[in-house]
């Protein structure tokens, strides 16, 4: 039983509603059935400098585009995700890949995993992504995770780190975006709390935690 110092968000707070109606990119997703990425995942992805043959780890990988992206790039990609509902989804997305060709099943797979606790060897990984999770693991959680990701990771390899909203994001821009907004008689979608846009958010993003 965790403590009050080491709390771990329950992962049944990640439902199907949410990751198609909450989470960044779903109607992406919805449009094109997991075919594209959201333009800010793919600007993300696009820093990791993928290539065809490397090994990828989608720590958090949610609805599964990534993976199914890497999967047609020729790249060995796993997903892991803390919400059951999340792995499920990943697998629907990776047999869609496989059902076209099956000799992609040996490159891809996603597991129910912690990342605390990350089920690989050691150096397996060229690239490990961690997008939009950072704000979901409470600090002592973060730290464990990106100690796993050090030991999983290849020594030549890269963590690519993907967030928002950010810090900075909610204490300087977002009340500038807010007063523009409520000149433009828009206010009501613009809460005096940024993470209360998506109330959801207000559950499940603790790191920084919630005004």
């Amino acid at each position: 039983m965790e403590t009050k110092e080491r709390k771990s968000l329950p992962s049944t707070l990640y439902t199907e509603e949410y990751f198609l109606t909450a989470c960044e990119g779903y109607d992406i997703f919805l449009e094109s059935e997991g075919r594209h990425l959201s333009r800010r995942l793919r600007d993300a992805f696009e820093m990791a400098k993928v290539e065809p043959g490397m090994r990828l780890l989608d720590i958090g990988c949610g609805r599964g585009e990534i993976i199914r992206h890497c999967m047609q790039m020729g790249v060995e990609a796993y997903g892991i995700d803390y919400a059951e509902v999340a792995a499920l989804m990943t697998q629907e997305v990776i047999n869609q890949v496989i059902d076209q060709d099956p000799a992609k099943q040996a490159t891809s797979g996603v597991l129910r995993a912690d990342a605390k606790f990350l089920p690989f060897r050691a150096r397996y990984f060229d690239r490990v992504l961690l997008f939009d999770v950072v704000e979901h693991l409470y600090p002592w959680e973060l730290q464990q995770a990106l100690l796993e990701i050090k030991r999983v990771l290849s020594e030549d390899g890269l963590l690519i780190i993907h967030t928002a909203p950010n810090r900075w994001y909610d204490k300087y821009a977002y009340p500038l975006v807010r007063t523009f907004r409520r000149l433009l008689g828009q206010g009501q979608n613009y809460p005096k709390n940024p993470r209360a846009i998506i109330p959801v958010n207000q559950d499940v993003h603790v790191n920084p935690p919630p005004r």
